[in-house]
């Protein structure tokens, strides 16, 4: 007779996302959830933010490649003037704009009631575990930008906290269970 038992282990990758303002063509300012990242030479914006914003698109004629060499030419971008929610960061940014930028982030949304934070941390994403769209794509030049000092690590160490212009990004990896993913066999032999 032999028995196994196994769990379904799964890892997340947290990407960095925050939540900055964008001025639309009325000077008001609207909230965008965007990922900050380190790794992108331009800045991106979703066509129908793009819209929502209504501000003047200008020509442009860009070709950006990505995962696997693919190309993507981009023929308009916005100049859009981001900024924190106190005001006291503020930069025009070039986005270019684009239909779509990635899928939903995270892919799932997942539980951090088992994290504790510190009481002084202001979340840049209060919902960064919470399954959703991305507004925009900061670049490389604009994420060293918006670093500031202060670092935490949590959850063993899984996640980073890094202190930005917009609050703490939080990134890493978090091991989770994923529900209904139990497995058990018994194998007898007669």
């Amino acid at each position: 007779m032999s028995v196994s038992a196994s769990q379904k282990h799964k890892n997340d990758i947290i990407l960095s996302t925050c939540i900055i303002y964008v001025e639309n063509s009325a000077g008001e300012k609207v909230p965008l959830r965007v990922l900050a990242d380190s790794g992108s030479q331009v800045s991106l914006l979703r066509s129908s933010t793009a819209d929502f914003l209504n501000l003047r698109k200008l020509k442009t004629d860009v070709s950006v490649s990505g995962l696997g060499g693919s190309n993507v030419n981009i023929k308009s971008k916005i100049k859009g003037v981001i900024s924190n929610g106190s005001g006291s960061y503020k930069r025009v940014v070039d986005f270019h704009v684009v239909p779509k930028i990635t899928n939903m982030i995270p892919v799932n949304s997942f539980d951090i009631s088992h994290i504790v934070f510190p009481s002084n941390v202001h979340q840049a994403d209060p919902t960064f575990n919470t399954s959703n769209s991305i507004d925009a794509l900061l670049s490389a030049d604009i994420f060293f930008d918006i670093l500031k000092d202060g670092k935490y690590k949590l959850d063993n160490g899984n996640l980073i906290l890094q202190n930005t212009e917009f609050g703490y990004i939080i990134s890493g990896n978090t091991s989770r269970f994923s529900s209904g993913s139990l497995h058990c066999g018994l194998i007898t032999r007669l």
